[in-house]
């Protein structure tokens, strides 16, 4: 008799979602503000002031003083890629008129906003300065660089061979890291013991003044290195 009862209000079920009125999903609402919305709004939160050079789908430009931010959200259409080259010959243009250009992504803005919130605001605001020639320099472990990378470098962390620190007495204020040496012949002459400088950054909220040329200066003390190389972010400027 159980049997019988489960089968028919299973059919019963059935029948009732069968005939049911169909209801056209809704769209889920959004988490987050549109890109450059989110971007304007921030500003104005901080109390800087900008202007809009110009507005469009697919990039606005905002002026802060002698500061312009691009804001590049991310391409929804295939019409809505700009030109690859785009960036370059701005920030070209830019750095031949003595300004500055900052290209920024959605996608970054997303992903590592914390970090471009304060990049943006050492660049527009007064904010903590510190000079190289009051810190020490000294290598550190891998583990300490890849935390303070983590928490302060645009692009976070990479593989490194060696990681050198620079320290405000006790604390760890700016971090570089280096390949293994490679041997690298430059036209005619001898093979140069070469190191590539593969991160560099100091804490978020703090700018230091000559650190990059302390931790070079510390290394190749150490390493006997006869030149670096490196790649440079042009997204934020030459």
């Amino acid at each position: 008799m159980r049997g019988a009862l489960l089968a028919l209000a299973g059919h019963l079920l059935a029948e009732a979602l069968l005939h049911a009125p169909v209801q056209a999903p809704r769209p889920l609402a959004s988490r987050e503000p549109p890109f450059v919305d989110s971007v304007e709004a921030w500003l104005r939160t901080r109390g800087i002031n900008y202007q809009a050079a110009s507005r469009d789908r697919r990039e606005t430009t905002l002026v802060i003083d002698n500061l312009r931010l691009r804001l590049l959200p991310t391409p929804r259409r295939s019409e809505d890629c700009l030109d690859p080259g785009s960036s370059a010959r701005l920030t070209d243009a830019a750095e031949a008129e003595g300004s500055s250009i900052i290209h920024l992504h959605e996608d970054t803005w997303r992903q590592r906003g914390n970090i471009v919130r304060q990049r943006l605001l050492n660049r527009v605001q007064a904010t903590q300065r510190v000079f190289a020639r009051k810190t020490t320099a000294r290598p550190i472990d891998a583990a300490v660089a890849i935390a303070f990378l983590d928490e302060h470098h645009l692009w976070g962390p990479t593989n490194a061979k060696y990681a050198y620190g620079l320290f405000l007495r006790d604390d760890l204020i700016a971090v570089a890291t280096f390949t293994k040496r490679k041997l690298v012949k430059r036209g005619s002459g001898s093979k140069r013991r070469t190191h590539e400088l593969l991160r560099f950054c100091a804490r978020r909220d703090m700018r230091v003044v000559g650190g990059i040329t302390k931790l070079l200066s510390a290394f190749r003390k150490d390493r006997d290195v006869d030149d670096f190389v490196t790649n440079i972010d042009r997204d934020w400027g030459g």
